[in-house]
């Protein structure tokens, strides 16, 4: 087989990848460097390269999905590679772990070297043609560790979705919680994200309104007897009733029901 062919070729530009046909002179598929690296790590590396193997052709020219185009190099190169530690650099990189310089950097030591050259002739973006600093690797791992290497010169920090349990980066401020990816209905976990404060916001009033008109009653009514004791179980079943709500196990509508039917607590 073509050792040309055996390459994973790639320009790139600041956050951003193009894997490239040298040969035919084009573009195979452009994407965001973050973005394929949370989805590696989404994915069974495995049992994904075990069923997309079986689904390849033998000629490079079909093969235009850029996992199939990266399973399609290993499987030449390397078809025993273990993907589990390889997994585990990712798992490293996205969930931000202090320890990842020290084991990434005796893997990247380690690794195979990388071909480097200037490619001329492949349009690019539409009409955009320009000479391209092209890396060539000559297996799937030395591309992967290549990659976190890429992700942490850029500084590119990851957050776990709150909604979603997924990994995203976060684009307006390092402390964001929900991701921008579809969720359900049309809905990204940003939109429920801002729902549910919403909903937290309403079930919260409602609790405090409560509280505070309870309180004040029990300070109208010191002279009856037990009143302290009546008022704490009261406030101690309201505060479960609001933890669940606030836990999505009940609906506010149920809690506000559940607080105009206790109101008169003091008769018990």
């Amino acid at each position: 087989m073509n050792n040309e062919i055996n390459k994973i070729n790639v320009f790139i530009h600041d956050n951003k990848y193009y894997f490239l046909d040298i040969k035919k002179k084009n573009v195979i598929k452009d994407f965001n460097l973050s973005d394929f690296l949370i989805s590696l790590y989404e994915d069974d590396f495995e049992n994904h390269t075990i069923k997309t193997s079986v689904n390849l052709s033998a000629n490079f020219k079909k093969v235009n999905d850029v996992e199939n185009y990266l399973i399609h190099n290993e499987l030449h190169i390397d078809p025993k590679y273990n993907y589990d530690s390889l997994k585990d650099f990712v798992d490293a990189l996205l969930s931000n772990s202090k320890d990842l310089y020290k084991t990434f950097g005796n893997a990247l030591s380690n690794m195979d070297p990388i071909d480097y050259s200037i490619v001329s002739n492949i349009k690019l973006e539409k009409d955009l043609s320009m000479p391209l600093e092209v890396y060539s690797f000559s297996s799937y791992k030395t591309f992967i560790l290549f990659t976190i290497f890429k992700v942490l010169s850029l500084d590119i920090k990851f957050n776990k979705c709150k909604n979603c349990g997924k990994y995203f980066v976060p684009t307006a401020k390092s402390n964001e919680i929900y991701c921008t990816r579809t969720f359900r209905n049309n809905k990204t976990c940003r939109d429920i994200g801002y729902e549910n404060s919403v909903q937290s916001d309403e079930i919260s009033k409602a609790y405090r309104n409560a509280y505070k008109t309870q309180n004040a009653k029990k300070q109208r009514n010191k002279f009856v007897h037990n009143i302290d004791d009546k008022f704490f179980n009261w406030a101690a079943e309201a505060k479960e009733m609001y933890k669940l709500c606030k836990d999505n196990k009940i609906a506010l509508d149920e809690f506000n029901k559940w607080l105009k039917e206790h109101q008169d607590w003091i008769g018990k």
